[in-house]
């Protein structure tokens, strides 16, 4: 557009410089006037321009998971792309912060800057920023900081654990990470008498993992017990409490047999009765062993082998007797042929039972016999008119080769003599005779075949039982 100029004066021309990239830039300003003799002036313009800009080492930070109020501390590297030198100012937010709000930096120069995430109390999602800004153009680019507060999460339930007592038994507590992090138990607080554990510690427990840890229960009472587990883990410095319940209890039976009676030669059946059966099969008893004393002479077990301790006593071993019974029912019964024995009655005496396949507390009540047809006359008597009978004598006793037996017999009828060993095999039959008549009857054995040890001589009558010992010495 055309200006016009007075004589000595002076008019301002505006010129842009607008060029599109960055350098060293030249123009000539041509201006056509009436002037004379230059009509035209020519003037020639140099400028330059600068590129104010700059770039982070990253766009987004992630601070990962963090505990409530927990604090980190992070950095960016902020680097001058510009040509020249220029100001930078570094700004946050309430949970962002940095130790410097402005710096300089040189051309192609870069810097760390220190970022602090000052925590955040309750647990979410982090979604914060850092602008950057230079201090001439007012160019601005942001970083984001994200994460998560999240607490680590475990699910435990309370245990309870029933055993007998005197016993032990593992529970299993069964620990899951239902949270978003790995977590680490560094302890277990809380194991007390009667509880034990044998965990290995630290355990790691990635996010989904469960895992068990055994508790193991030994009451020595029938009182029940508590305890509270405390478990720590990180992070977050992580508590978690359970309970752990021991309920002891005990196993206990009866085992009772019964008042009998007999005529000399009757077989009479002694029955083991189970009574006050209580949490048996809950302590896994499957059987019981149990033994039983008596008179030998007043009776005689027909199956069993017998312990023959004297003239009064001896005893046999029931084993295995079953617990599949109900109570009130009888497990096993021996029975035994009644014999014209140095007593009218004696105790059925239970004794050493054994449980088998767990432990249970088992009591004994005991039985009686009484034998009948006692011939009062005069007083009682049990034996007929003869000073000695039965057997009389053994010699020698112990013996090596050969063995002389007298027998005394009162009576007429079945008569039995027999060698047994001491698990109730018969090793000699003697004497063996349906009618036998009364009277002393002596007997020679050779024993050359027979091992050393000990063996039972039983003498048996339609009224009279009696046993005695032989031993073989080599």
């Amino acid at each position: 557009m055309p200006i016009t100029i007075q004589p000595d004066s002076s008019r301002k021309i505006q010129i842009k410089f607008k060029p599109k990239t960055p350098g060293q830039k030249q123009a000539e300003l041509e201006i056509l006037s009436n002037a004379d003799p230059d009509s035209i002036l020519k003037i020639p313009i140099t400028a330059r321009k600068e590129l104010i800009d700059f770039v982070s080492n990253t766009t987004t930070i992630d601070l990962g998971y963090l505990c409530p109020n927990e604090r980190k501390d992070t950095s960016i590297i902020i680097t001058n792309t510009g040509t020249i030198g220029a100001g930078f100012r570094i700004a946050g937010s309430s949970l962002i912060s940095s130790k410097q709000s402005s710096i300089e930096l040189l051309q192609n120069q870069s810097l760390p800057i220190e970022i602090n995430f000052i925590g955040q109390a309750s647990e979410g999602v982090i979604n914060e920023q850092i602008t950057i800004s230079d201090t001439l153009c007012n160019v601005e680019k942001k970083v984001e900081i994200k994460g998560e507060v999240s607490l680590p999460k475990l699910e435990i339930g309370d245990i309870s654990i029933s055993t007998l007592v005197g016993s032990s038994k593992d529970g299993v507590l069964k620990i899951k990470n239902t949270g978003k992090r790995e977590v680490i138990i560094n302890q277990i607080k809380g194991i007390v008498s009667p509880f034990t554990t044998n965990v290995q510690l630290p355990i790691k427990l990635s996010v989904g993992e469960e895992k068990e840890i055994a508790i193991t229960y030994s009451p020595t009472d029938s009182q029940r017990a508590e305890i509270t587990l405390e478990i720590i883990a990180e992070p977050c410095n992580m508590q978690k409490s359970v309970k752990v319940t021991g309920m002891p209890f005990t196993a206990s039976a009866m085992l009772k047999t019964i008042e009998v009676e007999g005529y000399p030669g009757d077989e009479v059946k002694v029955p083991i009765v189970l009574e006050k059966e209580e949490n048996l099969q809950l302590a896994r008893v499957s059987a019981i062993d149990v033994e039983m004393e008596f008179n030998p002479t007043l009776l005689y077990p027909k199956s069993l082998p017998v312990d023959v301790i004297n003239d009064t006593l001896a005893k046999v071993k029931i084993e295995d007797l079953p617990l599949n019974k109900d109570e009130g029912e009888t497990l096993g019964e021996v029975v035994f042929v009644v014999g014209l024995g140095n007593a009218e009655e004696c105790d059925l005496r239970l004794s050493n039972a054994v449980t088998k396949g767990g432990q249970a507390e088992i009591t004994l009540r005991n039985g009686h016999f009484r034998l009948l047809g006692v011939c009062r006359e005069g007083g009682a008597r049990l034996v007929n008119p003869y000073a000695k009978v039965g057997i009389v004598n053994i010699v020698p006793n112990p013996a090596d080769e050969s063995v002389t037996i007298e027998v005394l017999l009162t009576e007429n009828g079945r008569t039995e003599l027999l060698l047994y060993n001491t698990i109730g095999e018969v090793m000699m039959e003697l004497i063996k005779e349906s009618k036998a008549t009364r009277g002393l009857r002596t007997t020679n054995i050779n024993t050359n075949r027979l091992p050393t040890g000990q063996y039972i001589l039983q003498l048996r009558t339609p009224t009279y039982i009696e046993s005695r010992i032989v031993r073989i010495i080599r």
